[in-house]
Protein backbone atom coordinates (compact mmCIF):
# COMPACT_ATOMS: atom_id res chain seq x y z
CA UNK A 1 0.00 0.00 0.00
CA UNK A 2 1.69 3.38 -0.72
CA UNK A 3 1.59 6.45 0.88
CA UNK A 4 -1.36 8.05 -1.08
CA UNK A 5 -3.58 5.08 -0.06
CA UNK A 6 -2.64 4.65 3.71
CA UNK A 7 -5.07 5.33 5.93
CA UNK A 8 -7.89 4.88 2.88
CA UNK A 9 -10.15 1.47 2.25
CA UNK A 10 -10.14 -0.56 -0.48
CA UNK A 11 -12.51 0.53 -3.27
CA UNK A 12 -14.84 -2.72 -2.51
CA UNK A 13 -14.77 -2.04 1.38
CA UNK A 14 -15.07 1.71 0.54
CA UNK A 15 -18.40 1.02 -0.92
CA UNK A 16 -19.83 -1.11 1.57
CA UNK A 17 -18.88 0.64 4.33
CA UNK A 18 -20.11 3.52 3.14
CA UNK A 19 -23.26 1.93 2.17
CA UNK A 20 -23.39 0.69 6.02
CA UNK A 21 -22.83 4.46 7.74
CA UNK A 22 -25.56 5.84 5.40
CA UNK A 23 -28.16 3.04 6.39
CA UNK A 24 -27.28 2.38 9.65
CA UNK A 25 -25.86 6.13 11.20
CA UNK A 26 -27.89 8.59 8.96
CA UNK A 27 -30.90 7.51 7.54
CA UNK A 28 -32.27 4.66 9.66
CA UNK A 29 -35.33 3.22 6.94
CA UNK A 30 -36.23 -0.15 5.16
CA UNK A 31 -33.94 0.53 2.63
CA UNK A 32 -33.12 -2.30 0.24
CA UNK A 33 -28.54 -3.09 0.84
CA UNK A 34 -28.19 -3.19 -2.58
CA UNK A 35 -30.22 0.28 -3.18
CA UNK A 36 -27.72 2.02 -1.19
CA UNK A 37 -24.92 0.49 -1.88
CA UNK A 38 -25.58 2.14 -5.78
CA UNK A 39 -26.51 5.37 -4.56
CA UNK A 40 -23.44 5.21 -2.22
CA UNK A 41 -21.28 3.92 -4.86
CA UNK A 42 -21.94 7.16 -7.07
CA UNK A 43 -19.64 9.56 -8.06
CA UNK A 44 -21.16 12.76 -6.25
CA UNK A 45 -21.34 10.07 -2.62
CA UNK A 46 -17.95 9.11 -3.70
CA UNK A 47 -16.60 12.73 -2.94
CA UNK A 48 -18.87 13.52 -0.17
CA UNK A 49 -17.69 10.40 1.22
CA UNK A 50 -13.84 10.48 0.87
CA UNK A 51 -13.60 13.39 2.90
CA UNK A 52 -16.37 11.94 5.38
CA UNK A 53 -13.85 9.02 5.88
CA UNK A 54 -10.58 10.85 5.77
CA UNK A 55 -11.54 12.92 8.86
CA UNK A 56 -11.70 9.68 11.07
CA UNK A 57 -8.43 8.26 11.44
CA UNK A 58 -9.68 5.79 13.79
CA UNK A 59 -10.69 3.48 10.56
CA UNK A 60 -6.90 2.76 9.86
CA UNK A 61 -4.84 2.29 13.14
CA UNK A 62 -1.77 0.09 13.16
CA UNK A 63 -0.44 -1.11 16.06
CA UNK A 64 1.73 -3.96 17.71
CA UNK A 65 0.59 -5.05 21.21
CA UNK A 66 1.38 -7.42 24.14
CA UNK A 67 -1.16 -8.55 26.70
CA UNK A 68 -2.46 -12.10 28.77
CA UNK A 69 -4.76 -14.57 28.47
CA UNK A 70 -7.23 -16.26 31.09
CA UNK A 71 -9.84 -19.26 30.37
CA UNK A 72 -12.37 -20.13 32.77
CA UNK A 73 -14.72 -22.92 32.31
CA UNK A 74 -17.78 -23.34 35.18
CA UNK A 75 -19.75 -26.75 36.53
CA UNK A 76 -23.24 -26.95 36.20
CA UNK A 77 -23.60 -25.87 39.82
CA UNK A 78 -21.31 -22.71 39.73
CA UNK A 79 -18.04 -24.13 40.98
CA UNK A 80 -15.04 -22.94 39.04
CA UNK A 81 -13.67 -26.47 37.24
CA UNK A 82 -10.21 -25.40 35.78
CA UNK A 83 -8.34 -21.86 34.40
CA UNK A 84 -5.55 -21.95 31.71
CA UNK A 85 -3.23 -18.79 31.24
CA UNK A 86 -1.57 -17.65 28.37
CA UNK A 87 0.47 -15.06 26.38
CA UNK A 88 -0.17 -13.19 23.43
CA UNK A 89 0.71 -10.70 21.42
CA UNK A 90 -0.95 -8.44 17.86
CA UNK A 91 0.23 -7.12 15.00
CA UNK A 92 -1.69 -5.11 12.61
CA UNK A 93 -0.16 -3.61 9.24
CA UNK A 94 -3.12 -2.02 7.08
CA UNK A 95 -4.95 -5.14 6.03
CA UNK A 96 -2.14 -7.96 7.24
CA UNK A 97 -2.07 -8.77 10.77
CA UNK A 98 -0.42 -11.54 12.78
CA UNK A 99 -1.58 -13.32 16.55
CA UNK A 100 1.05 -15.58 18.18
CA UNK A 101 -0.26 -16.96 21.53
CA UNK A 102 1.35 -19.53 23.95
CA UNK A 103 -0.23 -21.17 26.68
CA UNK A 104 1.47 -21.72 30.33
CA UNK A 105 3.03 -24.46 31.24
CA UNK A 106 3.89 -26.10 27.75
CA UNK A 107 6.04 -25.76 24.69
CA UNK A 108 2.90 -24.99 21.98
CA UNK A 109 3.07 -22.10 20.28
CA UNK A 110 0.28 -20.61 17.73
CA UNK A 111 0.96 -18.69 15.06
CA UNK A 112 -1.91 -17.40 13.00
CA UNK A 113 -1.62 -14.62 9.88
CA UNK A 114 -3.33 -12.91 7.55
CA UNK A 115 -1.86 -12.38 4.03
CA UNK A 116 -4.61 -10.55 2.56
CA UNK A 117 -6.26 -12.98 1.13
CA UNK A 118 -5.38 -16.68 2.94
CA UNK A 119 -5.28 -16.90 6.85
CA UNK A 120 -2.56 -19.34 7.74
CA UNK A 121 -2.49 -21.02 11.40
CA UNK A 122 0.79 -22.71 12.17
CA UNK A 123 1.01 -24.66 15.28
CA UNK A 124 4.64 -25.89 16.77
CA UNK A 125 5.14 -28.49 19.82
CA UNK A 126 1.66 -29.61 19.57
CA UNK A 127 0.70 -31.72 23.13
CA UNK A 128 0.22 -35.23 22.34
CA UNK A 129 -2.08 -36.86 25.14
CA UNK A 130 -0.92 -39.80 26.28
CA UNK A 131 -3.42 -42.27 26.11
CA UNK A 132 -3.78 -41.45 22.34
CA UNK A 133 0.05 -42.46 22.25
CA UNK A 134 -0.98 -45.70 23.45
CA UNK A 135 -3.74 -45.84 21.75
CA UNK A 136 -2.81 -45.23 18.32
CA UNK A 137 0.37 -46.47 18.52
CA UNK A 138 2.40 -43.24 17.80
CA UNK A 139 6.04 -44.05 16.76
CA UNK A 140 8.19 -42.64 19.04
CA UNK A 141 10.53 -41.39 16.37
CA UNK A 142 7.18 -39.05 16.30
CA UNK A 143 7.74 -37.45 19.53
CA UNK A 144 9.63 -35.34 21.68
CA UNK A 145 9.79 -35.32 25.07
CA UNK A 146 9.98 -32.20 27.39
CA UNK A 147 9.48 -31.89 31.06
CA UNK A 148 7.75 -35.47 30.99
CA UNK A 149 5.60 -33.55 28.12
CA UNK A 150 5.25 -35.59 24.87
CA UNK A 151 5.44 -33.20 21.65
CA UNK A 152 4.58 -33.69 17.72
CA UNK A 153 7.83 -33.90 15.90
CA UNK A 154 6.02 -32.21 12.93
CA UNK A 155 4.26 -28.81 13.23
CA UNK A 156 0.59 -28.95 11.71
CA UNK A 157 -0.71 -25.53 9.39
CA UNK A 158 -4.00 -25.06 8.51
CA UNK A 159 -4.74 -22.37 5.92
CA UNK A 160 -8.11 -21.13 4.81
CA UNK A 161 -9.23 -18.05 2.27
CA UNK A 162 -11.19 -15.40 3.97
CA UNK A 163 -10.29 -13.36 6.77
CA UNK A 164 -11.27 -14.78 9.51
CA UNK A 165 -9.26 -17.75 11.69
CA UNK A 166 -11.31 -20.71 11.73
CA UNK A 167 -8.00 -22.84 11.42
CA UNK A 168 -7.36 -21.25 14.80
CA UNK A 169 -8.25 -21.98 18.96
CA UNK A 170 -10.11 -20.08 20.72
CA UNK A 171 -7.96 -17.07 22.02
CA UNK A 172 -6.61 -16.16 18.94
CA UNK A 173 -10.36 -16.08 17.66
CA UNK A 174 -11.22 -13.86 20.42
CA UNK A 175 -8.05 -11.55 19.76
CA UNK A 176 -9.49 -11.22 15.88
CA UNK A 177 -12.95 -10.33 16.86
CA UNK A 178 -11.72 -7.59 19.21
CA UNK A 179 -9.17 -6.01 17.46
CA UNK A 180 -9.06 -7.33 13.75
CA UNK A 181 -13.08 -7.84 12.92
CA UNK A 182 -13.87 -4.40 11.81
CA UNK A 183 -13.78 -4.61 7.76
CA UNK A 184 -15.67 -7.39 8.03
CA UNK A 185 -18.42 -6.82 10.65
CA UNK A 186 -18.67 -3.47 8.97
CA UNK A 187 -19.74 -5.15 5.54
CA UNK A 188 -23.15 -4.62 4.27
CA UNK A 189 -23.35 -8.72 3.62
CA UNK A 190 -21.39 -10.24 6.62
CA UNK A 191 -20.21 -13.75 6.70
CA UNK A 192 -21.26 -16.01 9.28
CA UNK A 193 -18.83 -15.24 12.00
CA UNK A 194 -18.37 -18.14 14.29
CA UNK A 195 -17.90 -17.40 18.11
CA UNK A 196 -14.99 -17.94 19.71
CA UNK A 197 -16.01 -20.79 22.03
CA UNK A 198 -15.27 -24.41 20.66
CA UNK A 199 -14.23 -25.65 17.39
CA UNK A 200 -15.14 -22.68 14.74
CA UNK A 201 -16.56 -26.36 12.34
CA UNK A 202 -18.97 -27.12 15.09
CA UNK A 203 -22.45 -26.30 15.39
CA UNK A 204 -22.21 -24.71 18.74
CA UNK A 205 -19.93 -22.12 17.29
CA UNK A 206 -21.64 -21.74 13.98
CA UNK A 207 -24.94 -21.10 14.47
CA UNK A 208 -25.30 -18.08 15.65
CA UNK A 209 -26.29 -14.28 14.45
CA UNK A 210 -24.19 -11.14 15.41
CA UNK A 211 -26.06 -8.28 17.33
CA UNK A 212 -23.05 -5.71 17.18
CA UNK A 213 -22.72 -2.36 19.18
CA UNK A 214 -20.09 -0.17 18.39
CA UNK A 215 -18.51 2.30 20.80
CA UNK A 216 -18.81 4.78 17.59
CA UNK A 217 -19.81 4.56 14.45
CA UNK A 218 -16.49 5.15 13.05
CA UNK A 219 -14.84 2.85 14.98
CA UNK A 220 -12.65 -0.40 14.08
CA UNK A 221 -13.11 -2.19 17.52
CA UNK A 222 -16.97 -3.43 18.55
CA UNK A 223 -17.80 -2.13 21.83
CA UNK A 224 -20.22 -5.49 22.48
CA UNK A 225 -21.59 -8.74 20.90
CA UNK A 226 -24.64 -10.40 21.69
CA UNK A 227 -24.55 -14.23 19.84
CA UNK A 228 -28.35 -14.62 18.76
CA UNK A 229 -29.00 -18.19 18.45
CA UNK A 230 -30.51 -19.49 15.18
CA UNK A 231 -32.28 -22.95 14.67
CA UNK A 232 -31.72 -22.39 11.27
CA UNK A 233 -27.87 -21.61 11.11
CA UNK A 234 -27.70 -24.73 13.74
CA UNK A 235 -29.37 -27.25 11.08
CA UNK A 236 -27.72 -25.21 8.31
CA UNK A 237 -23.97 -26.08 9.76
CA UNK A 238 -25.04 -29.84 10.63
CA UNK A 239 -25.89 -30.77 7.35
CA UNK A 240 -22.60 -28.30 5.83
CA UNK A 241 -20.18 -30.47 8.67
CA UNK A 242 -22.34 -34.14 8.40
CA UNK A 243 -23.60 -34.08 4.42
CA UNK A 244 -26.97 -34.85 6.08
CA UNK A 245 -30.22 -34.25 5.37
CA UNK A 246 -31.90 -34.95 8.89
CA UNK A 247 -30.66 -33.21 11.15
CA UNK A 248 -30.32 -35.36 14.67
CA UNK A 249 -31.25 -33.05 17.64
CA UNK A 250 -32.54 -29.67 17.69
CA UNK A 251 -30.06 -26.57 19.36
CA UNK A 252 -30.15 -26.34 22.61
CA UNK A 253 -30.83 -22.67 23.06
CA UNK A 254 -34.10 -21.20 21.92
CA UNK A 255 -34.17 -19.11 18.34
CA UNK A 256 -33.32 -15.84 19.22
CA UNK A 257 -31.72 -16.52 23.05
CA UNK A 258 -28.43 -15.22 23.65
CA UNK A 259 -25.97 -17.84 24.14
CA UNK A 260 -23.07 -15.45 24.70
CA UNK A 261 -21.89 -11.76 25.12
CA UNK A 262 -18.51 -10.23 24.07
CA UNK A 263 -18.01 -6.84 25.74
CA UNK A 264 -15.02 -4.53 25.99
CA UNK A 265 -14.35 -3.90 29.74
CA UNK A 266 -11.86 -1.11 29.52
CA UNK A 267 -10.37 1.14 26.73
CA UNK A 268 -6.85 2.92 26.13
CA UNK A 269 -6.54 5.79 24.09
CA UNK A 270 -3.04 5.69 22.14
CA UNK A 271 -1.73 8.19 19.49
CA UNK A 272 -1.96 6.04 15.67
CA UNK A 273 0.25 9.37 13.98
CA UNK A 274 -2.89 11.21 12.66
CA UNK A 275 -4.64 11.60 16.35
CA UNK A 276 -5.82 9.57 18.91
CA UNK A 277 -7.54 6.42 18.78
CA UNK A 278 -9.29 4.46 21.34
CA UNK A 279 -8.07 0.86 21.97
CA UNK A 280 -9.88 -2.49 23.71
CA UNK A 281 -7.56 -2.55 26.89
CA UNK A 282 -9.70 -5.35 28.91
CA UNK A 283 -11.91 -7.88 27.15
CA UNK A 284 -14.07 -11.12 27.47
CA UNK A 285 -16.08 -13.36 26.26
CA UNK A 286 -18.42 -15.75 27.75
CA UNK A 287 -20.67 -18.93 26.57
CA UNK A 288 -23.99 -19.51 28.62
CA UNK A 289 -25.19 -22.79 29.53
CA UNK A 290 -29.01 -22.86 27.50
CA UNK A 291 -31.64 -22.35 29.36
CA UNK A 292 -32.93 -25.91 28.88
CA UNK A 293 -30.59 -27.25 30.75
CA UNK A 294 -31.62 -25.75 34.28
CA UNK A 295 -28.21 -25.54 35.37
CA UNK A 296 -27.46 -23.08 38.45
CA UNK A 297 -24.65 -21.37 37.17
CA UNK A 298 -25.29 -19.06 33.52
CA UNK A 299 -21.88 -18.73 32.86
CA UNK A 300 -20.17 -22.11 30.89
CA UNK A 301 -17.12 -20.35 29.85
CA UNK A 302 -15.26 -17.10 30.05
CA UNK A 303 -12.53 -15.97 27.87
CA UNK A 304 -10.49 -13.00 28.97
CA UNK A 305 -7.78 -10.40 27.49
CA UNK A 306 -5.69 -8.15 29.13
CA UNK A 307 -3.59 -5.68 26.81
CA UNK A 308 -0.09 -5.01 28.99
CA UNK A 309 1.92 -3.10 25.92
CA UNK A 310 0.56 -0.88 23.10
CA UNK A 311 3.22 0.54 19.99
CA UNK A 312 1.03 2.11 17.43
CA UNK A 313 3.54 1.61 14.55
CA UNK A 314 3.47 0.15 11.31
CA UNK A 315 4.87 -3.47 12.16
CA UNK A 316 6.41 -5.50 9.34
CA UNK A 317 4.38 -8.89 8.49
CA UNK A 318 5.55 -11.80 6.55
CA UNK A 319 4.62 -15.21 5.99
CA UNK A 320 5.60 -16.98 9.13
CA UNK A 321 8.84 -18.74 8.76
CA UNK A 322 8.90 -22.16 8.85
CA UNK A 323 11.84 -24.16 10.49
CA UNK A 324 11.12 -27.80 10.22
CA UNK A 325 8.79 -30.20 8.56
CA UNK A 326 5.06 -29.05 8.43
CA UNK A 327 2.10 -30.78 8.00
CA UNK A 328 -0.62 -28.99 6.08
CA UNK A 329 -4.67 -29.01 6.16
CA UNK A 330 -5.21 -27.03 3.11
CA UNK A 331 -9.35 -25.66 2.96
CA UNK A 332 -8.42 -23.41 0.08
CA UNK A 333 -10.73 -25.20 -2.30
CA UNK A 334 -13.33 -26.10 -0.25
CA UNK A 335 -16.96 -24.32 -1.83
CA UNK A 336 -20.82 -25.04 -1.07
CA UNK A 337 -20.90 -27.88 -2.95
CA UNK A 338 -17.78 -29.41 -0.56
CA UNK A 339 -17.50 -27.54 2.69
CA UNK A 340 -15.10 -28.36 4.99
CA UNK A 341 -13.18 -30.36 2.14
CA UNK A 342 -9.25 -30.02 2.12
CA UNK A 343 -6.05 -31.15 0.89
CA UNK A 344 -3.69 -32.75 3.22
CA UNK A 345 0.45 -32.64 2.29
CA UNK A 346 3.48 -32.18 3.81
CA UNK A 347 6.27 -28.90 3.58
CA UNK A 348 9.71 -30.48 3.98
CA UNK A 349 11.73 -27.55 2.21
CA UNK A 350 10.32 -24.69 4.37
CA UNK A 351 8.47 -23.11 1.93
CA UNK A 352 4.97 -22.19 2.01
CA UNK A 353 2.85 -23.94 -1.42
CA UNK A 354 0.60 -21.76 -3.04
CA UNK A 355 -2.66 -23.37 -4.51
CA UNK A 356 -1.08 -23.63 -8.26
CA UNK A 357 2.01 -25.84 -6.82
CA UNK A 358 2.00 -29.18 -8.58
CA UNK A 359 2.09 -31.19 -5.36
CA UNK A 360 -0.98 -29.48 -4.22
CA UNK A 361 -2.68 -29.92 -7.78
CA UNK A 362 -1.87 -33.39 -7.99
CA UNK A 363 -3.58 -34.08 -4.45
CA UNK A 364 -7.00 -32.13 -5.19
CA UNK A 365 -8.76 -35.37 -7.39
CA UNK A 366 -7.77 -38.22 -5.03
CA UNK A 367 -8.46 -36.30 -1.84
CA UNK A 368 -11.73 -34.57 -3.44
CA UNK A 369 -12.85 -38.53 -4.63
CA UNK A 370 -12.35 -39.80 -1.01
CA UNK A 371 -14.00 -37.04 0.40
CA UNK A 372 -17.03 -37.35 -1.41
CA UNK A 373 -16.99 -41.10 -0.80
CA UNK A 374 -17.17 -40.75 2.85
CA UNK A 375 -19.84 -38.18 2.91
CA UNK A 376 -21.87 -40.34 0.79
CA UNK A 377 -22.17 -36.96 -0.92
CA UNK A 378 -26.23 -36.54 -1.13
CA UNK A 379 -27.54 -33.92 -1.85
CA UNK A 380 -26.70 -31.21 0.16
CA UNK A 381 -29.70 -28.72 1.57
CA UNK A 382 -28.08 -25.42 3.11
CA UNK A 383 -30.60 -22.81 2.59
CA UNK A 384 -28.82 -19.09 2.43
CA UNK A 385 -30.73 -16.38 4.03
CA UNK A 386 -32.22 -14.40 2.00
CA UNK A 387 -31.68 -11.09 1.04
CA UNK A 388 -34.32 -8.37 2.43
CA UNK A 389 -34.48 -7.27 -1.35
CA UNK A 390 -35.85 -10.09 -2.52
CA UNK A 391 -38.64 -10.85 0.40
CA UNK A 392 -39.28 -7.16 -0.47
CA UNK A 393 -40.25 -8.09 -3.99
CA UNK A 394 -41.78 -11.10 -3.82
CA UNK A 395 -44.59 -9.11 -0.81
CA UNK A 396 -44.66 -6.39 -3.41
CA UNK A 397 -45.40 -9.01 -6.09
CA UNK A 398 -47.86 -10.60 -4.04
CA UNK A 399 -49.41 -7.81 -3.05
CA UNK A 400 -50.16 -6.68 -6.84
CA UNK A 401 -51.27 -9.98 -8.19
CA UNK A 402 -54.28 -10.07 -5.61
CA UNK A 403 -56.77 -7.24 -6.65
CA UNK A 404 -56.17 -9.52 -10.45
CA UNK A 405 -56.85 -12.93 -8.93
CA UNK A 406 -60.12 -11.32 -7.90
CA UNK A 407 -60.93 -9.89 -10.97
CA UNK A 408 -60.55 -13.44 -12.72
CA UNK A 409 -62.41 -14.94 -10.19
CA UNK A 410 -65.49 -12.31 -10.40
CA UNK A 411 -65.11 -12.87 -14.46
CA UNK A 412 -65.55 -16.28 -14.51
CA UNK A 413 -68.79 -16.46 -11.91
CA UNK A 414 -70.69 -14.10 -14.08
CA UNK A 415 -69.58 -16.29 -17.16
CA UNK A 416 -71.12 -19.23 -15.25
CA UNK A 417 -74.06 -17.63 -14.43
CA UNK A 418 -74.92 -16.12 -18.15
CA UNK A 419 -74.28 -20.03 -19.53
Amino acid sequence: MNNKAQGFLSARMFKERAAYFFTKQFYPIALPKSVAKLWTGSFPMLVCWVFFIGCFPALCVDFELIGRSTFENYKPDGTKYKTFTGGFSVQKNGKKWAIVYSPDGVATTEHVMFDGEDVYTLTRNIVVDKNVIHRSSVPEDDLVYSNGIAYAKSSTAIIFSGRYPRGATSTPRLLWLALLSGDTLHEIEMPIIPAPWGASFMPESRSFGLNIDWLESTSEFPKKISFIASGELWTNSIREKEFAQVVPNASPFEDKSVAGIYQVMEWTNSDNGNGKALLPLTFEVERFYPPSYKTKATTAERYRCQVTTIKTMKPSIDLIQLNGDVNVLDYRFMDRTLPWFYVVYPITNKTWKTTNDPVVRESIKPYKDNFIQAHSMRPLLVKPPRPRTYVLVCMVLALLSTPVIVVIVWIRKIRNKTR
